[in-house]
């Protein structure tokens, strides 16, 4: 374990190069010539380290999936005192660094979702991306209230889910902040729901 391959180096650029494609120019526009100037390499380096068009759009939602979704599953939940969890969980999934520090990458996650409305191969992949983020936020859930994950569990995440973008989505329009303490009063009163459960 330690250097990571030059062809997992020169992989990850290139899925960087096609994210910021897309930021700049959207996911339609962007083609393999222009990921593979902005990444610094010939053409056939990028079918070489990644694949084609639709493999990069793959790659790509496996990459976010990592970096964003992760983010959720990470440990701070466990060490946080049993009751901060709720609010700290909240925190950071209605806005909190989150988004902030995600938002490059949550411009893709627009652009990619977008697409899949119009392209069957993109709509496998963000469906995936979405059973992840869902999977995690039950995850964190159940951490947050030390339970077993079950199907209610699974479709309060779910909910929570949907709350959480169209929040993001909702703040970036610029809507008052006090809408989304709202949206993050409705996810913790369904958290709250969970625990009490007998």
């Amino acid at each position: 374990m330690g250097r990571t391959s030059l062809k997992s180096k020169r992989k990850l650029e290139i899925v960087e190069a096609f994210e910021q494609c897309v930021i700049d120019y959207g996911l339609e526009a962007t083609t393999i010539e222009m990921v593979a100037e902005k990444a610094g390499v010939r053409r056939d380096a990028v079918y070489h380290n990644v694949g084609n068009r639709e493999k990069l759009i793959q790659t790509s939602i496996d990459y976010l999936i990592e970096k964003c979704i992760g983010h959720l599953s990470q440990d701070f939940l466990e060490a946080a005192p049993k009751h901060d969890r709720i609010e700290l969980f909240l925190s950071e999934l209605f806005g909190g660094g989150f988004m902030q520090n995600h938002q490059n990458d949550w411009t893709v996650i627009e652009e990619l979702t977008h697409a899949a409305a119009r392209n069957d191969a993109t709509k496998i992949q963000v469906r995936k991306m979405y059973e992840a983020y869902a999977e995690e936020i039950s995850e964190s859930i159940g951490k947050v209230l030390g339970i077993q994950l079950d199907d209610k569990v699974r479709e309060t995440a779910y909910v929570i889910m949907c709350l959480a973008e169209e929040n993001a989505a909702m703040q970036d329009l610029g809507l008052p902040k006090s809408r989304s303490e709202t949206a993050k009063a409705v996810a913790r009163n369904l958290i709250n729901q969970l625990g009490h459960r007998s």
